[in-house]
């Protein structure tokens, strides 16, 4: 493996075609250019030689450099990026080998998880357009090929108001009021394929942070995105990641938005907690959760509920008892709304130690 910095890349990779010595000399640097400059100097300079180059962010504002060969159909992988047999656009050089992608995270995207990300975790490419902070070879998520069921559902008006007693409207509302709180970056935990949500973060020029456990909602959620602003928006970056471990230092967000989550949960006050950590003291934190309120709902809950989807059918008044409990995180009094089945509440980080 070979690390460079990305201003001596054409050195790098013609070091490499030369002798093989050079994979074992390691070198690190800020990078000097933007991200597409380095993508067409990778085009130019790659080509003529047998190596697959791959550059992924390592939670600091700059870039790790691999060069590697690889064999068409060789099982082995990029130790940065985790890629296996790469999945994405392959094209043979001069000699028989192929070429990974070439930029995981643009400039924008380093800055925003140099300045969040916590010590010790890395990013790697899943998807185009799609982090991750999990190690490879992890069991799909459940809602890992659902993606187009739940934009089907969540963004039914009709399945809203018969299920939920709720106007989708309300969600887009409430996700807007979480991205005009504070300052600082947004974190959207648990943020789906932004079904709801999605002009609000591509019209927003807020460093955000969109995290959730699936694959395939995230990148439902990026395509939205680009069938809206016409790409990514370059403040935007989509990660998966675990709720109940977020990869963020402590106090890193502005404002953390969680819509539609806790109710998946059986302890909910290890989302809170963790959501809490990542707040700054002064930022709100919004969260939302169905509750069993109503008699279609909570039948509806049940049932999710005996099918393993979601928790144990919790009242409002049930969920909030727990929020105000020390374990969750949160400070007292927790602000509550219920509109139907689905409460919002808005809440701050607890200052002292959490206790149970």
């Amino acid at each position: 493996m070979l690390r460079q910095t990305a201003a001596g890349l054409g050195s790098v990779i013609g070091a490499f075609a030369i002798a093989a010595g050079a994979l074992n000399a390691p070198a690190t640097g800020k990078l000097a250019t933007s991200a597409a400059a380095i993508e067409r100097d990778l085009n130019r300079r790659v080509m003529a030689f047998p190596v697959i180059v791959c550059i992924v962010s390592k939670g600091h504002p700059g870039f790790l450099v691999n060069a590697g060969r690889w064999r068409p159909n060789s099982p082995a992988s990029c130790g940065p990026c985790g890629v296996i047999s790469p999945p994405f656009p392959e094209f043979r050089l001069g000699w028989p080998f192929y070429r990974c992608m070439l930029v995981t995270l643009g400039m924008a995207d380093s800055d925003l998880m140099h300045e969040v990300l916590a010590e010790g975790r890395d990013v790697r490419m899943v998807a185009e357009g799609v982090y991750s902070v999990l190690p490879p070879g992890l069991p799909s998520p459940p809602y890992d090929g659902r993606a187009k069921l739940y934009d089907r559902l969540i963004g039914s008006r009709a399945y809203n108001r018969l299920a939920w007693g709720i106007e989708p409207a309300a969600y887009m509302a409430f996700a807007k009021a979480a991205a005009d709180s504070g300052e600082g970056p947004l974190l959207d935990a648990g943020c789906g394929t932004l079904v709801s949500t999605a002009r609000i973060h591509a019209g927003s020029a807020r460093p955000t942070v969109l995290v959730d456990l699936s694959i395939d909602m995230l990148s439902a959620a990026r395509d939205r995105l680009v069938s809206i602003a016409g790409r990514r928006p370059d403040n935007l970056v989509l990660l998966q990641a675990d709720l109940r471990d977020l990869p963020f230092r402590e106090q890193s967000f502005g404002a953390v938005l969680c819509p539609g989550m806790l109710h998946l949960f059986e302890d909910v006050e290890s989302i809170t907690l963790e959501l809490a950590r990542v707040a700054r003291a002064e930022a709100r934190i919004f969260a939302s959760s169905l509750v069993a309120e109503r008699r279609i709902g909570r039948s509806y809950l049940a049932l999710l509920h005996r099918a393993g989807e979601v928790a144990r059918p919790r009242s409002a008044v049930d969920l909030l008892s727990r929020l105000h409990s020390r374990g969750s995180g949160l400070a007292a009094p927790v602000e509550a709304r219920t509109t139907g089945s689905m409460s919002f509440i808005i809440a701050r980080r607890f200052a002292g130690e959490p206790q149970s």
